[in-house]
């Protein structure tokens, strides 16, 4: 659980909240399994921060959640593959959308 206040040059400050949790399970030396899931909380605060032609401030909920799995092959090769899928929602128009993403990579060391 976090708490964090950001301004930026726009007379707009931050109010965030999140709270996220992750699992791990290591089915072997060699293979690893993961998943996370987030919620976040969002006000946007001060003048930049308000919704356009009106006193209302911004905000946004956004939930995320993903898992990994992980292979080792050797001491010189491991790959993994991942997911995530993450939703915002907003009062304002342009604020809701959703992401998903698939990433993959292979780390070697010699």
């Amino acid at each position: 659980m976090a708490k964090d206040f950001s301004s930026t040059a726009l007379d707009t400050t931050l109010d965030s909240t999140t709270a996220s949790l992750e699992f791990q399970y290591a089915y072997s030396a060699k293979l690893n399994f993961s998943a996370n899931i987030a919620y976040g909380h969002n006000e946007f605060l001060g003048q930049g921060g308000l919704l356009f032609g009106t006193n209302i401030g911004r905000e946004d909920t956004s939930l995320e959640w993903g898992a990994r799995v992980a292979y080792t092959y050797s001491q010189h090769l491991a790959v993994y593959l991942s997911y995530s899928q993450m939703r915002n929602w907003s009062n304002s128009i342009a604020g809701d959308y959703a992401r998903s993403t698939w990433s993959a990579g292979a780390s070697s060391r010699w």
